[in-house]
């Protein structure tokens, strides 16, 4: 009945915490006798799935999805059974969700149409115990996704567009090309969790973050080495891919293999195709490649690359967004200015290339328009990259610059697959 099904597995897993359980998330999924249910289920009771208590996960069925798409996968626990993880991983044992600390949990995943393996084990309960039961169902939201170069871009160009999607119930999840190692490698952990407190302050979670770690300055020479495994050092001195371990937070290569990615053009390119397979969204935001800087440029060189590449293997069609950072000379974007009373005099963007060089027609972009709530949550947000507002000891912070970014409005173009 199921034979035209594919095995597109995907894993739940539940763990004490992101470090004491790093070792068995790398545990490949063995359960292949597990029951097959379709939509027709809206509830599956743990009794009802496969049990291995030997095994790496505990609680296996297959899902059979009618379509290919985004699904809600909601597990409810039994009364009091207290957990502080949960991880929802692919065949490949990629991470493609998870949360912490919630007594009833939902994520928002793609299954592809046919068969998918979900498996879950609650650590701080033998043999899954804990879960009640699981629903597996059609969502009504989409995956937004924003490629960012470095920690600060997200914010500077889209923390108005992330506001309004989030208020639209969209889910927005945000990748990171780069660890913010440029002046030395400790101030990347800073940089880290500068945007994941200006991110939560919007509403995006720790949990939708992903750190790919990649050297800043980094992403134009790893771009242009092309498919190669040739390894470069960023000016930090690294070689190797890295986030805040020390904080629980893993680059994406390490907590999805078990070890850092050399710097090289082919890792990143893996890494980032990893990533959108598997979130699959249906809109990329990214940085312009008409800025100046060559990691902007790059990211957006390396995202076309990766969803053109998707396109017919996956039939995958989403819209591409960019923005810009950085435009054509120094004194864009205007100055923020304030009033007597030391209020924000809020104005609209003008055309960041006035010279008319670059392919980007300014009649083009789409424009969205921020509420006065939106422009000052962006206003607090960007308060908080404290290293880049203030400086640190080896170099200058511009907080002119950082604040100039809270307008009336935030602006993209966008191109279809």
């Amino acid at each position: 009945m199921m034979s035209n099904c594919c095995r597109n597995n995907i894993a739940v897993f539940l763990v004490c915490s992101v470090l004491t359980a790093c070792s068995a998330l790398f545990a490949a999924c063995t359960a292949t006798r597990a029951p097959v249910f379709g939509p027709d289920r809206s509830t599956i009771k743990a009794e009802e799935c496969l049990v291995d208590e030997n095994g790496p996960y505990s609680v296996s069925f297959y899902y059979c999805a009618p379509t290919a798409g985004y699904y809600d996968i909601e597990i409810a626990f039994e009364p009091g059974a207290g957990h502080t993880g949960l991880f929802i991983r692919d065949s490949l044992d990629r991470v493609i969700d998870s949360q912490a600390d919630q007594t009833d949990y939902v994520a928002t995943v793609f299954l592809d149409a046919g068969d998918n393996l979900i498996s879950a084990k609650d650590l701080d309960h033998q043999s899954g115990n804990g879960i009640r039961s699981f629903s597996v169902r059609t969502s009504d939201r989409t995956v937004k996704l924003i490629v960012a170069p470095h920690e600060d871009d997200e914010i500077l160009a889209f923390a108005g567009t992330i506001q309004q999607m989030i208020a639209d119930g969209d889910i927005v999840r945000i990748v990171f090309l780069t660890n913010g190692d440029y002046f030395g490698k400790e101030l990347g952990p800073i940089r880290i969790a500068e945007s994941l407190n200006a991110l939560e302050m919007l509403g995006v979670s720790k949990d939708n973050v992903i750190f790919m770690g990649y050297g800043d300055a980094l992403i134009g020479a790893l771009y242009s080495a092309g498919y190669t495994d040739d390894i470069y050092e960023a000016r930090s001195g690294s070689t190797g891919t890295s986030a805040d371990p020390s904080n629980g937070i893993l680059d994406y290569h390490l907590a999805n293999v078990g070890e850092a990615a050399a710097y090289s053009g082919n890792n990143i390119r893996s890494d980032l195709k990893d990533i959108i397979t598997t979130i699959r969204p249906d809109t990329v935001f990214t940085t312009s490649d008409s800025e100046w800087h060559p990691d902007h440029q790059a990211a957006y060189w390396l995202v076309d690359e990766t969803i053109s590449g998707l396109v017919d293997e996956l039939d995958y069609h989403p819209v591409l967004c960019q923005s810009v950072v950085h435009g054509e000379t120094a004194d864009w974007p205007e100055v923020l200015e304030y009033t007597g009373d030391n209020e924000p005099v809020i104005e609209n963007f003008t055309m960041p290339f006035p010279s008319g060089n670059s392919s980007l027609d300014w009649e083009q972009a789409v424009h969205i328009t921020l509420t006065d709530e939106q422009v000052m949550n962006k206003y607090e947000a960007i308060g908080e990259f404290t290293s880049q507002n203030e400086g640190g000891e080896n170099y200058n912070g511009n907080s002119s610059f950082n604040y100039a970014f809270c307008k009336r409005d935030e602006f993209y173009w966008t191109k279809e697959y």
